[in-house]
């Protein structure tokens, strides 16, 4: 998958969060999640946070990114290669108010396991303008 298709089969597992089974849009996230899952910490959210259980990443996501979650639409804005990770801007409508917002998608390929090869999100943050 390219980077493009990755962040799009994630927002598009978000923007019906609950179909086919509840939270699928938020596993989708977990999997797709390059760091998750292990014992080291894990800097998802722009920050170390230990995210070993889906239930922590799950409520962190929640949390800090709602906007995300059930989302009404979204668009890409751009996408650059730099320094070994792909970085794709995206702008989303919430599903809550539909108000805007832009988050950066920051993409590795992993190296070990079974997802070997594939890009994964190293990190999902909010974009603040410069």
């Amino acid at each position: 998958m390219s980077a493009l298709d990755t962040v799009k089969a994630q927002l598009d597992a978000l923007h019906k969060n609950n179909k086919p089974w509840s939270n699928h849009g938020l596993l989708t996230m977990y999997e797709f999640g390059e760091t998750i899952g292990g014992l080291d910490r894990c800097y998802y959210f722009g920050y170390g946070k230990d995210l070993y259980h889906f239930d922590h990443f799950m409520g962190q996501f929640q949390n800090k990114l709602p906007e995300l979650v059930n989302l009404h639409s979204y668009s890409i804005e751009g996408s650059k290669y730099e320094e070994d990770v792909h970085k794709v801007l995206v702008d989303v409508v919430s599903g809550l108010d539909l108000s805007h917002t832009q988050f950066v998608f920051v993409l590795a390929e992993k190296d070990i396991g079974t997802k070997k090869g594939a890009l994964m999100t190293r990190c999902l943050i909010r974009h603040k303008p410069q």
